[in-house]
C-alpha cells in the first residue's frame, strides 16, 4: 500500500503545482490532440 500512497503524493504535487502556477502545459506542435483542443475553443 505504501507504493500507492507515494503515487498519490506525486500526483497531488503535480496537480498542486499546476493549480498554483501561472504557466500551463502546452501541446507539442506534433501532438494529435492539439487540433481537438483548438477546435473545442479552450
Amino acid at each position: 500500500m505504501s507504493g500507492g500512497a507515494q503515487d498519490l503524493e506525486a500526483l497531488y504535487a503535480v496537480g498542486r503545482g499546476l493549480a498554483d502556477g501561472d504557466d500551463w502545459p502546452q501541446w507539442r506542435a506534433s501532438s494529435e490532440f492539439r487540433a481537438a483542443r483548438a477546435a473545442s475553443g479552450r
